[in-house]
This record gives structure tokens, C-alpha cells and sequence, in this order.
């Protein structure tokens, strides 16, 4: 018999445990502030230490870039290239002078500026200008590296007069080495600028082997490196404070009185990145550590005043928690046993069969799968089987005991993305189910549970649908916009000559059977459906047979959009029009021959115009020639009548040559599109009737305000405009019109361009104007018209040119509104250009 727990005694027991816990949570939190303090002060040294090195790697390389800057406009000095070659230090020096003196008011730590020739001697020192001629290249290592790399240097270097931070430049002439051009910068800038930012002083130490032309002699040093910069005493006095074995570390705190200071050293290095000196910077830290520790007393006194609280409160709220935890525990055990019946509630009343696996036995069930297999228990049924499974119907395509070597159960877990259906049979009825599992992760035991939901009906209903759609001439398709399912039927694959399983569900198996060229407008209208441009995706395009030919599709869909109105399905028709375009391609056949014989007809009326214009510079050329032959008859030929008959002669010839060029182009043969602007077209017509108007004095009135080009077929739509005017003269002429009138505008607007072709000849009937664009249809004699002009005109623009052309009375006329839709893109627009 178990012993009976002592409450009294538990809950003392814990109290103590609880207040152990407490103080050594209380000292974790006292050690973890002092030592956050003492992070924060090295935080604090490491921030001013990086703020040191920054400011410094800063300070070098803006002075760098400024006083490389300078030395490029050294360079570009006029004439100094050819001072240098002649040698003439005079002159050279006078140009170089006032910038330097102007350099050192703008920085007074600007110390040197200096002209070395290319074999290595010095040629014009401006800081001082007598000291010359010297072999620079022989002491310094900067000299010799810019004489053989030819490259801009920089870095600390001691000469022979000081030690400075130098930048030099080479000075080529045509391209030939000639000089070089350095300025020196003392050391001292980079303490006086990082003590701006820092305040903090600082000095220089050089390494003694750096030291061999130069030295200041300060009489200080620190292992081998020698001061070179002055400090005050007491700063000279900390630093001899520093160990004997000082190696310029970082952050080394010196003891100097009963003040603390801290030692920050920055490595400097030469042109060659070798190290050369170190910058040494002190900082006073004495007030930073007596903040430490009144603020390490003040926060131990307050937190012990905190804990005396807390300790007293916590036993408070230790008492109470207490009953609420006996509460809460009572609550969750009644809440889990109602879950657990409200769970078995859902299950029971569920319509789907849940059946819960413990390997590879039958675990648990619920009410539907009771009625189902004619079982009352569990027990009972595992008397007969092991597990569900062994009720499957064996028939390809359905789930098994046992698939590809894996459990049904595992199967199903491995494969989430197969739809798995199985097959049971109840009173010799087969039913079909649709099979979910999942793993439970509750111990270390295999549990899984599986949902088995009756689809008999809904696979009849899917049967019939497969049977309806396979028994039309259509092929159906159907897409996932989302993940780019698709599914075709199967005569939406024998159109193309595959059986079922040859070519693949897939938009990419689309894609590789499309025509190139059918591409772009078919991925158009497909992103107009969806984005609800057009109500219903319609397209035609060819796709690729299986043995090579190309089949004509009539593809149409529906999109179908969720609630946010996003795309999400697209389902369709595939209609084979293959026949239906080789008919269209015969009527295609005939309208052609139909513009040929429009054109002919239009060429004989072109010969007329072309015989009317050339009539008077005939005639003036047969009389020239009449004149030469009578004065030669009657003996009165002098040159400057006979060069009169001459120029007039040529000056008709090249009319006759003119009116040749005009026409020539409307006899050119049908030719592929080309990039224009209707301006130039609407030119090209008038150079051919333009003349004929004038002739029959027919006011022309052209506002051409069109500028977009447009990729078309020149030749027919200069057939189209000759036709309208060549009608508008034909009715100006037949009615007598006391002032003719031809008016043409061009306009654009949103990538369609408007012709408009006007006249004031009195209008048509409104019996025959819907009859105008027939074929055969005239108003003429048979002599002057074939009835084709205007049915010609809109079958190119329509059917060849993809636009629009209409007619209207207006006042005292009627009007041809012709309008053209351009899609021609920014590129073809700047390639017309």
C-alpha cells in the first residue's frame, strides 16, 4: 500500500528548493552585471581604440585620394612637361610656387613638393628650391619602385630632411616615363585630426631601421621604435611608465600617481605595406573606473533591498499558485475526457471510414466502419483479418496490401502528391474510396491514421463525363493557372496523333508542340482572358502533328476566378480547323487575283494619266525642234537661239523623267512590309494622281498630323489611297462641282492612326452607300469602272492590313474613315528612325 504524501511537508520542501534557486539566480545576476560593466568599459575601450584605427585608416586614405588629386593637377600644369624636358628649373619653378604656398595656407602640415627626373635625381625641390641634383633614387625605396612600375604610390617613407607621409605620381610624355612628382604631409596632421575626433594626444614612433637618412633625436624610445613627434612632459612621463616589455598592445592600462591611462597604438605602414611606425594615442580612464564602482556599490545595494522584496512576494504568490494548479489540473483532465468523447462523436457520426493503425494491425475504428464491414468490435474483426487492407480489391491502378515493396499505410505517407484510391466490396457491390493517412507522432510506436471517403458515385459521374467528352470531334483541356497542371483528353491528343500515354499532362507539352510563330499572340490572348480583358480566351494556332506536319487549332476557354477575382483555372476546347483554313486559303487565292486585276485596271488608268501629262512637254519639245528646223531652212540659226531651243528641250526632258519617277513606284511588284509613317505613303499616291488633280483644278488640302510609324504593306495601302482620290475626282468631275475640293487629315491616338479622305461632291444616295464595298458594285459606265476599286480597298485593309475602312455622307460630300492599329514596338519605332 503506497504511503500518504504529506502536503505540509511537500510544499515546505519546495519553498526551500524555490528560495535556493532564487539566491543562486540572484547571484548569477550580480556576477552577470559586474561583468557587463566591466564588458561595457572594454566595450567602450575597444570602441574608442576602433574609432582611433578608423579615423586613421580614414584620415590616410582621404588624404591619399585629395593629395592624389593634387598631384594630377600638378601634372596638367601648363608647360610643365616641357620645363621638365628642357630642364628649365626657373620657370618650372615659378608656376609650382603659388600653388604650393597656396597648399600650405590651406594645410599647414603640408611640408614638400618635389620634381624627381626619371634616372632618379632630384630636379626642383619648392619647399626648397637651392637643393638639387642629388640621386634621390639611391636612398629612397619609393623613388626606385616609381622609376620601374610606373604606377602612382603612397605611404610613410623618411628622406633626408624629415619623415612624412608621401604620395608620388609618374608625368609621362606621349606615353614615355620623363618624371616623377611627390608631396610629403608631416605626421603630425594625423595626430592634430584623430585628436580633433578623439581628444586624445598622440606621437609617432619610428622603427630605427626606417631611420637612416632622418631622425628628430627626440631621445625616447620604445624597443626599436624612436619617437619622432613632440609630447608634453606628462605625456612623455606616462609613457615611460609602460613595461620594460611593451610590444604596443592594444588597450594597456598605465598606472601614472593615482591617475589610469589608457595606451592605443595604430601599426603604420610604408608603400610597400610593410609595417614602418606605430601612432601611439593616450587616454585618461581615471574617471571612467570611479564610475565603475559607484555604479557596481549602487547596483548591490539595490538589489539587495529588491530581493529582501521579492523573496517575501514570491512566498505570497507560491501559496496561491498552489491552488490554482490543483484547479487547472482538475479542469484538464475533465476537458481531455471530453475531447476524447466529443472526438469519438465526430468520428462516429462522420460518413468517411477513420480507422487508426498500430503497425500493421487494426488499432481502432470508428461507427461507419463497423456498418460497412459487418463487424461489431475491433476484437471481432481482428479475428478474421489484420488490418483494413486485407478487405482491398486486387485491379491495377488501385492500392494493394503490398506496393512496389512499401505497406499501403507507408505508400500513401511517401507519396502525397498521387491521388490513392482502393476498392472494397460490400453484398457483392464494389465501392471505390479515396485514401488519406497520416503519421502520429505520439510515442515511439508506429500509429497512423487513415480516412477512407466514398467516391462510387462521383467516379460513375466522372466515367459518363470521360465517355461524353471522348465521343465529340473537340479536344478538352483543362489548367491549374497556379502550378501549371494540365490535363488533356484523349482525343485532344489523338488530333495530334498520340495515344494516351505517349506525350505528357503537362502546359510545357504545349508549349514544345506550338508553332514559333503563333507564340506571341497566343500568350497575349491567353494574358487578356485572365486579366479580364476579353471575357473568353479565343485563339488560333498551330501545333505540331506527330509525324511532323502542322495542324490548324481553334482554341477557346473559359478562365474561371476565385473571390479575390484572381485567375486560378483555365478549361477549353481544341477544334481541329485544319480544312476550314485551306478552304479560307483558296478564297485568300482568289481576293488576290481579284487586287491583281483591281491593279491592272488602275495601271491602264495610270497609262491614261501618264499619256495626259506628258502631252504638253511633248508638244513643247516637237515645237523646239520646228523652230531649229525652220531657222536652219531659212539660214537664221545663231547660237544663242539655237542654246534657248536646247535648254527648253532638256528642261522638258527631265519632266518626262519626273512623271516617270512618280508612277514607277505604284508599277513596283507586291512586296514584304516595310516601316513607314502614312505621310510618306499618302506622298508616294499623290506623286502618281496629284497631277491629274491640279490639271482638272481640284483643290488638294493635306494636314498631316500622324508622326507614328507603323510596319505595313506600302504598295497596298498607296493602292487604297489612290482608288478613294481617284473616285473623289471621278465625282467631283461628274457633277459639275463649281469649286472641287479633296480635304485629307491624319491623326493619332493611342497607337491607332486616322485617315480621313474628304471631298464636297454632293454625297451618295443612302440607297447604294451600304452597297459600295461590293464586289462588281459600280456606279460608272462599263467603259470607266470595273466595280472592284472600293471592295478591293477593304479587303486590304481589313483583311491584309488588319484595320477598319468606312464611309459617310457628309455636308455637301462624303468621307472614307480609314484607321489603322499599330503595335509596333519602341525598338522598330528607333530601327524606322
Amino acid at each position: 500500500m503506497k504511503e500518504k504524501i504529506d502536503i505540509n511537508s511537500l510544499k515546505s520542501n519546495i519553498l526551500k528548493i524555490i528560495s535556493i534557486i532564487f539566491v543562486a539566480l540572484l547571484t548569477i545576476v550580480l556576477l552577470i552585471i559586474l561583468n557587463s560593466q566591466n564588458n561595457n568599459i572594454n566595450s567602450q575601450n575597444k570602441n574608442i581604440n576602433k574609432s582611433i584605427h578608423n579615423s586613421i585608416n580614414y584620415t590616410i586614405q582621404h588624404s591619399q585620394q585629395s593629395y592624389q588629386f593634387i598631384l594630377k593637377r600638378v601634372v596638367n600644369t601648363d608647360n610643365i612637361i616641357e620645363y621638365i624636358i628642357n630642364q628649365d628649373r626657373e620657370s618650372l619653378y615659378k608656376i609650382l610656387k603659388s600653388k604650393f604656398d597656396l597648399l600650405q595656407q590651406e594645410n599647414e602640415y603640408f611640408k614638400t613638393l618635389h620634381i624627381i627626373n626619371s634616372d632618379g635625381k632630384s630636379f626642383l625641390r619648392v619647399h626648397k628650391k637651392d637643393e638639387y641634383g642629388d640621386d634621390i633614387a639611391s636612398k629612397r625605396l619609393m623613388v626606385r619602385d616609381i622609376m620601374k612600375n610606373h604606377k602612382l604610390i603612397y605611404g610613410y617613407e623618411t628622406g633626408i630632411h624629415t619623415t612624412s607621409f608621401r604620395v608620388m605620381m609618374p608625368i609621362f610624355d606621349n606615353g614615355k616615363f620623363i618624371a616623377s612628382v611627390g608631396i610629403g604631409i608631416d605626421p603630425n596632421y594625423f595626430i592634430a585630426r584623430i585628436g580633433e575626433i578623439i581628444d586624445e594626444d598622440g606621437a609617432l614612433f619610428v622603427n630605427n631601421d626606417n631611420l637612416n637618412l632622418y631622425s628628430n633625436n627626440q631621445d625616447f624610445n620604445i624597443g626599436k621604435y624612436i619617437l619622432q613627434t613632440p609630447l608634453i612632459k606628462n605625456n612623455l612621463n606616462i609613457l615611460k611608465e609602460l613595461p620594460k616589455n611593451y610590444n604596443f598592445e592594444d588597450a594597456t592600462v598605465v598606472k601614472k600617481a593615482d591617475k589610469r591611462y589608457m595606451i592605443h597604438t595604430h601599426s603604420v605602414k610604408g608603400f610597400d605595406n610593410k609595417e614602418y611606425a606605430k601612432y601611439i594615442f593616450i587616454q585618461d580612464i581615471t574617471k571612467m573606473l570611479e564610475l565603475r564602482e559607484n555604479t557596481r556599490f549602487f547596483i548591490l545595494f539595490t538589489i539587495s533591498i529588491f530581493a529582501f522584496i521579492i523573496y517575501f512576494v514570491l512566498r505570497f504568490f507560491l501559496n496561491r499558485f498552489k491552488n490554482e494548479v490543483d484547479d487547472f489540473y482538475n479542469n484538464t483532465i475533465n476537458t481531455i475526457k471530453f475531447d476524447e468523447a466529443y472526438r469519438k462523436s465526430v468520428e462516429d457520426n462522420s460518413s468517411n471510414i477513420i480507422v487508426t493503425s498500430l503497425g500493421k494491425e487494426l488499432f481502432s475504428a470508428n461507427r461507419r466502419f463497423f456498418e460497412f464491414s459487418g463487424f461489431d468490435s475491433v476484437k471481432e474483426f481482428r479475428k478474421e483479418y489484420s488490418s483494413i487492407c486485407d478487405l482491398f480489391v486486387k485491379r491495377d491502378g488501385f492500392l494493394q496490401k503490398d506496393n512496389n515493396g512499401l505497406y499501403w499505410v507507408e505508400y500513401i505517407v511517401k507519396n502525397p502528391d498521387i491521388i490513392h484510391k482502393a476498392i472494397m466490396k460490400k453484398d457483392e457491390k464494389e465501392y471505390i474510396f479515396h485514401v488519406t493517412s497520416s503519421e502520429l507522432d505520439f510515442d515511439d510506436k508506429i500509429r497512423c491514421v487513415a480516412t477512407f471517403s466514398d467516391i462510387t458515385e462521383i467516379e460513375l459521374i466522372k466515367e459518363r463525363y470521360e465517355l461524353a467528352i471522348n465521343g465529340t470531334s473537340d479536344g478538352l483541356w483543362d489548367l491549374d493557372i497556379s502550378t501549371n497542371k494540365t490535363y488533356f483528353s484523349p482525343r485532344w491528343k489523338e488530333m495530334l496523333g498520340y495515344s494516351e500515354y505517349e506525350i505528357e499532362n503537362s502546359f510545357f507539352t504545349w508549349l514544345e508542340l506550338l508553332h514559333p510563330d503563333d507564340l506571341e499572340q497566343a500568350s497575349k490572348d491567353i494574358d487578356k482572358a485572365i486579366t479580364k480583358q476579353k471575357e473568353k480566351y479565343e485563339n488560333i494556332h498551330r501545333l505540331k502533328h506527330k509525324d511532323g506536319h502542322w495542324v490548324w487549332i481553334l482554341n477557346r476557354g473559359k478562365v474561371v476566378f476565385n473571390d479575390e477575382g484572381k485567375a486560378i483555372r483555365m478549361v477549353g476546347f481544341h477544334t481541329d480547323i485544319t480544312k476550314q483554313k485551306e478552304i479560307g486559303a483558296k478564297v485568300k487565292k482568289q481576293e488576290e487575283l481579284m487586287i491583281a486585276q483591281s491593279r491592272h485596271a488602275a495601271m491602264g488608268e495610270m497609262i491614261s494619266m501618264i499619256a495626259h501629262q506628258w502631252r504638253q512637254p511633248l508638244s513643247v519639245i516637237s515645237m523646239g525642234a520646228n523652230n531649229i528646223m525652220a531657222d536652219v531652212e531659212l539660214e537664221m540659226v545663231d547660237n544663242d537661239s539655237l542654246k534657248d531651243y536646247a535648254m527648253e528641250i532638256s528642261q522638258q526632258t527631265q519632266e518626262l523623267s519626273k512623271t516617270i519617277d512618280d508612277f514607277k513606284d505604284f508599277f513596283k511588284p507586291m512586296k514584304g512590309s516595310e516601316i513607314v509613317t502614312i505621310e510618306e505613303v499618302l506622298t508616294d499616291a499623290l506623286k502618281v494622281i496629284g497631277k491629274s488633280l491640279f490639271n482638272n483644278n481640284i483643290k488638294l488640302t493635306l494636314n498631316c498630323n500622324s508622326k507614328i510609324k507603323l510596319e505595313t504593306f506600302s504598295r497596298e495601302l498607296m493602292q487604297v489611297f489612290i482608288n478613294i482620290i481617284k473616285n473623289a475626282k471621278e465625282a467631283l468631275l461628274e457633277n459639275s462641282i463649281k469649286n472641287p475640293e479633296i480635304i485629307i487629315e491624319t491623326e493619332d491616338s493611342n497607337k491607332i492612326i486616322s485617315i480621313k479622305i474628304c471631298d464636297n461632291a454632293g454625297g451618295i444616295d443612302k440607297e447604294i452607300i451600304e452597297n459600295i464595298f461590293n464586289p462588281y458594285f459600280t456606279t460608272k459606265n462599263e467603259k470607266n469602272g470595273t466595280g472592284l476599286g472600293l471592295y478591293i480597298s477593304k479587303t486590304i485593309v481589313e483583311k491584309h492590313l488588319a484595320g477598319k475602312l468606312d464611309v459617310c455622307n457628309k455636308e455637301n460630300g462624303v468621307c472614307f474613315d480609314l484607321e489603322l492599329n499599330t503595335s509596333i514596338s519602341d525598338e522598330t519605332q528607333k530601327k524606322g528612325n
